[in-house]
Formats: C-alpha cells, sequence, structure tokens
C-alpha cells in the first residue's frame, strides 16, 4: 500500500503502512488518509451522513468525514474555542496566562450529553489542520480502560516513532476520550506522568464528568476572550477553564446558549 501523509511543523511527513501498525492497538494518528476517508457529496449522501454522524459519534468515536469543510455537521460549542486556545498555548510551552508552564492534563469535565467526544473530535481535527503538532487520537474504549501496562509502551512506541520524524521541539496532541471511566481523572494523571518519565513532547488532552470546585479555595478560574486569545481571571461561578490539582479543567455545558441555537437553526 502506499504510504500516508500527516503534518508537522507545516510541512508534510510520509509515513508508511508498516509504520501505522504500530498505532493499530493504540487509537488513530490523524492523517490525510484517515481524514478523507468518507467525503459527503451532494444532499442525498449529505442528510444520510449528517444523521449518522449524530448517531454514532459519541459510541463509535470520531467521525471525521462529519468535521471536514464542505460536510462540518458537528455543533460548534461555547466552550470549543476555549479549550483549542489553551491546547494551542501548551503546545507552545506555555501555561493560561502565557508563561512557561510544566505539562499538567486538560480534562474537558462535563455531564453526559454535553458534547465532549465531538468537541474532543473538532480539537484533534483543528489542531490537526493547522499543520504543526501531530495528533493521536484515543478513544473511550481502548488500551487503557483497565489498566497502563503492555497499552502504555505501545502508545509510547508510537510517540517514539513521530518524534524521530520530528524537529526538537514539537510537542505531540494526545487526545484521550476518558470520561466513561469514573477514575479518568486520576488515569489521565498516571498516564501523563509516565509519558513525562519516558521523555516523550506532548499534551495531553481527557475527558472526565463533571467536576464541582465551588468550595476549592486552591482553584483558579478563567474565562476565554475571543477579542484578545487571551484568559481572563474570573469567578469559579462563571469559569469555563478552571486551574485545579495540577490539571486544567475546562467546563463542557450540556445545554446550550443563545448564540449556538442560532447556529445550530
Amino acid at each position: 500500500d502506499e504510504d500516508d501523509i500527516y503534518y508537522q511543523g507545516h510541512r508534510a511527513v510520509s509515513i508508511s503502512q508498516r509504520d501505522l501498525l504500530v498505532f493499530k492497538n493504540v487509537g488513530t494518528l490523524l492523517t490525510e488518509r484517515t481524514l478523507n476517508k468518507i467525503r459527503p457529496l451532494g444532499r442525498v449522501m449529505s442528510r444520510k451522513w449528517f444523521a449518522n454522524f449524530h448517531a454514532t459519534s459519541s459510541d463509535l468515536g470520531p467521525q471525521w468525514y462529519g468535521y471536514l469543510r464542505q460536510s462540518d455537521f458537528h455543533l460548534k460549542r461555547s466552550f470549543e474555542d476555549a479549550l483549542v486556545q489553551l491546547v494551542r498555548k501548551m503546545l507552545d510551552g506555555k501555561s493560561v496566562t502565557g508563561h512557561a508552564t510544566e505539562n499538567r492534563p486538560v480534562i474537558l469535565a462535563g455531564h453526559p450529553g454535553s458534547s465532549k467526544s465531538v468537541t474532543l473530535a473538532a480539537l484533534a481535527h483543528r489542531i490537526y489542520n493547522e499543520g504543526i503538532n501531530p495528533v493521536i487520537f484515543i478513544p473511550k474504549h481502548s488500551f487503557l480502560s483497565d489498566n497502563l501496562g503492555g497499552g502504555f509502551d505501545e502508545l509510547d512506541e508510537a510517540m517514539h516513532l513521530l518524534e524521530t520524524k520530528a524537529e526538537a521541539e514539537t510537542r505531540i496532541l494526545v487526545i484521550w476520550d476518558s470520561s466513561a471511566y469514573k477514575s479518568g481523572i486520576s488515569r489521565a494523571q498516571n498516564l501523563l506522568e509516565q509519558l513525562w518519565n519516558r521523555g516523550r513532547r506532548f499534551v495531553l488532552v481527557c475527558s472526565s464528568y463533571a467536576v464541582n470546585f465551588h468550595n476549592d479555595e486552591s482553584a483558579t478560574g478563567y474565562i476565554y476572550n475571543e477579542s484578545s486569545e487571551n484568559f481572563i481571571p474570573s469567578a469559579l461561578s462563571d469559569a469555563q477553564l478552571i486551574d485545579a490539582g495540577n490539571c486544567y479543567f475546562v467546563h463542557a455545558v450540556r445545554q446550550m446558549d443563545k448564540k449556538e441555537i442560532e447556529r445550530f437553526w
């Protein structure tokens, strides 16, 4: 089979089908062939794939055709830009305030039905299309569901393979849709620590059920300002992003706001 292509540092990188086998039990390395395997064309096909996208995204994992420019079926939620901007900062080695930071997991936290899985896939698609950082997407039901034993070694091998093709400062974006597990936050922290100890260069984004920080005096809240593309300190009750427990939590909201409803209709 022909080689596939992904991007890093604004340049195309060829990867063989043999190397892609390393990712078989890990998740998905976003590549041109992966994202463009299905391309809905015409009204009839678009209606069919639109229905399929909304019926299967949560349970079967990312339906990449639903994020293409000509068939963007996902509803962009109000918290998506905050998540994307935070991840961009961290891929540049910066904290929420723009200063240099130690690595920590980003957790998209919210109740069931708050578009966490779809938003994580949208994040993966947006970062991939910027052509700077390789993206690995790990679905809900993966080797990490039980432990970080042999499965962790496979992920480490896959990331090492990408690093051999990358420039020294390039970070890999690893996205794990982990909200199906009650201990998703501790799993994310454990995975980050183990990968960090192996010397991997990466940013880890996971998901979890909603977390309450209202009585946490150590937590700091922020709101994303779209015009300045910066995060502004805020009360925890109003925050889109919360810095707590050596994690960044982005608040996924189930109920749509007025702008989201207008975009939907």
